[in-house]
Formats: structure tokens, sequence, C-alpha cells
């Protein structure tokens, strides 16, 4: 193949889609980047910094980079709110993408910014979590049909339809990451039913909108709080037999800012045992093991206690009593599970899952090809991975797109 403007399209804008856009457009490509979400960045652009006095090599601030470079890179066309639908081959690719109605004008923007906090419909207006998020309101393609009763008369335009376009591809990665675990699913601890019961994402987007980790109930400092690792994770009860590889240390950091946050705060940490902590030294390890209450035990229930507090419950190993703790915050770690859209897209470009839901790799000395040429995996489509191994995924999807069009920079 020649250097003559070929085309690549990206499915996904978590930090995987972004380094591979951004490293592919260097090689003088057109790039095209869908993303379903009305705002790219994926999950982990909610995260926050978690640097104490120093940094503890988190990557949020990598995230955040990276999202600013593709959008202003002028090799690179963003798709928001956009789904492909329909699939062509043999190569080049025709890819049809459905587009959901953005509402970027700034009346638009202003109806939705006057409705964020008393829309009655739950996630029905969405707010952007990063400067880079401009428009920073958009509505919520899935909950469109109950908003015309609720937000009818405010002037939006709800009747849109989506508009379609096709895209000619020389080449396609798919990086379409993932989605957490739902907490509610763990029906043992009342998540969604008691309000400071929360998981790790929830307490980022308190951060971003409150400018520390606070209780969801009353917005108070928490006192006592509680981390519950591997929820849905190396689980016989969901079938989720793997870990997720990125809690413990995410956990362990967001922790550590907590006590920096309030030195007085107890923290405890239940847990199976304490997996890779990631780039931290054992320094890091140790201060937390200073600095944190460790209760090696997977709690079974949580209740209501006093004044919004919790009662937290344990079985003791050794002759199976219980015992109750109390915390007024308990945090939980969910697992990283198969992206949503992972059937429907291998049904799509005809790629195989593997039995727990992950896109198949062709061995693993290669993680990234697939069967069909010029058609690439990367980041955690394939399976858990923190944000360092998605970008360093990113990178060998990248190489082997590159070595397959022919194109050197």
């Amino acid at each position: 193949m020649n250097n003559e403007r070929q085309t690549v399209v990206i499915i996904g804008s978590g930090i995987t889609g972004l380094t591979a856009a951004q490293d592919l457009a260097d090689y003088d490509l057109n790039i095209h980047l869908v993303e379903k979400e009305p705002f790219l960045g994926g999950h982990a652009i909610a995260y926050n910094c978690k640097a104490t006095e120093e940094c503890r090599q988190c990557d949020a601030c990598t995230v955040e980079k990276a999202l600013k470079q593709v959008l202003e890179n002028p090799n690179i066309t963003v798709h928001r709110g956009s789904k492909v639908v329909d699939f062509s081959t043999p190569a080049p690719y025709t890819l049809t993408i459905e587009q959901s109605p953005l509402f970027d004008g700034n009346q638009d923007q202003a109806i939705l910014a006057q409705n964020y906090d008393s829309c009655p419909v739950h996630k029905g207006i969405l707010k952007g979590t990063s400067p880079s998020h401009d428009p920073l309101y958009a509505v919520n393609p899935s909950k469109i049909t109950e908003l015309k009763t609720s937000l009818g008369q405010s002037g939006l335009d709800l009747d849109q339809e989506p508009n379609r376009h096709t895209v000619t591809a020389d080449s396609v990665i798919l990086a379409s990451g993932f989605v957490p675990f739902a907490g509610e699913q763990k029906t043992t601890y009342n998540y969604g039913q008691l309000p400071n019961v929360v998981t790790a994402m929830d307490m980022e987007l308190m951060k971003k909108e409150y400018g520390s980790y606070l209780r969801a109930s009353d917005q108070a400092a928490p006192q006592k709080v509680a981390f519950i690792q591997c929820v849905g994770s190396r689980n016989e009860q969901f079938g989720h037999l793997w870990c997720s590889h990125v809690c413990c240390p995410y956990a362990l950091r967001m922790a550590e800012v907590m006590k920096s946050q309030d030195p007085q705060a107890q923290v405890s940490i239940y847990y199976m045992d304490i997996q890779n902590i990631g780039k931290e030294s054992p320094l890091f390890y140790n201060q937390c093991r200073d600095d944190l209450e460790f209760i090696r035990t997977i709690p079974v229930d949580i209740y209501a206690g006093e004044d919004d507090h919790l009662l937290v419950s344990t079985v003791d190993e050794y002759d199976g009593s219980l015992h109750n703790k109390e915390h007024d915050l308990v945090i939980l770690s969910v697992g990283i599970m198969p992206g949503e859209d992972n059937p429907s897209l291998a049904r799509l470009l005809d790629l195989n899952l593997t039995g727990e839901g992950f896109f198949q790799v062709q061995n693993e000395l290669d993680t990234t090809s697939t069967p069909k040429p010029g058609i690439y995996l990367a980041g955690t489509t394939t399976g858990p991975k923190s944000i360092a191994e998605s970008i360093s995924h990113a990178g060998l999807a990248v190489r082997q797109a590159a070595k397959y069009l022919g194109v050197s920079k």
C-alpha cells in the first residue's frame, strides 16, 4: 500500500483510542475517531490526580493531555455520540456511522445547564468532566424518550433523528473499552439503596464536582471509610473469575489521598490479597501499611446504621461468627467487565469473543491482530489493563496498522 492519505477508523475514545489516534495521525493518515458517548475520553477522563506529596504515577494527567492533543490535531476527525452500525468487506472497509443528535448550540447548552440539577430523568442530561469537554453539556441518547415528557417544553428539539454517513477505511482499530461492574448486582451491599455505599467512579465524579472526596448523603468529609475490593471480579457467583488487575493500586492511591485530605480519617481496606501495585515502589505499599487498616476478608453484607452510617458485616473464618464494623462511607472497588457492545461489534466485524466476553486474541505473542486484514484490537477490548498498559497496547496496534498500510514517519 502507499502513503497517499490512507484512512484509519478507530472505534472508542478512551485512553487507548486517543493514543492510537494521535500516534497514527503522526503518519499523515486520515483518522476517524468514533465515540458512542457525547464526550471523549472514556472512563479514565473522569479520574482525578492521586498525587499527595509526590506523583503517584496514576496517569490521570496523561489522559487529559492525550485528549487535548487529539482535539487539536487536524488529521483527526471526531464523531461524538456515534456508533458503527454497518460494516462491509473486503478491505478497504466501508463503515456506516450513525450519530445521535448533538445539542451543541449556545441556546441548547443554556437550556441543558439550566435543567442539569433539576432534571427528573436520572442521567438524562450529562455533564463533561474535563476542561476539554466543550460543549460541557449533552443529552443522554438513551434517555431521549423519557426527556420528551420532562423537557418537552424547554425549547430543546428532542424529535431530531440520528443521521448516518459512511467512511471508507484502509484499517480499523477496535478500542471500544470496558464497562465497570454494576454495583447493584451485588445485592447484599445495597448499592443504590444506601446513599453512602458508592463506587470508586462515584467518588471520582464527587471530587470533580466538589474538589474533595466526600460522603454522598451530605457532602461531609468522611471519618470512617471502607474500601471493599474485588466487587464483581474473582467471583464465582457471577462467573467472573478474572482479576481486574487495576483495583488494588487504584484503591490504595485513592485511600492515601483521603488520608492526605484528612489525616484523622480512618480508612480500612477489605481484601482477598493485594495484587499488582503497578508502577508504585515498595515504599508506597509500606506507607499504606502504616496509614491504612488492612482487613483480609470480603464482607458479606452492608446494613444501614444510625445517622446514615453503615454496618459492614464479615464472617470470622475460624468460628463462622458474624462481626459488624461501622463506617460512614463504603467505596466499592468494582471490576472491569467486557464492553457492553462487544457482542454486536463482534457480529458486525465477524470477530470472536472469549468465553468471558472479551475479544479473542490471535495468540499470546500477537495480542492485537485479528483474522481480518487491517483490523486490530487494542486496550481493554482483550481484557483488564491499567492506563499505562492500555497506552502500551495501543502502541502495538499502531505499529501493526502502520506496517499493514506500508507507512512510516
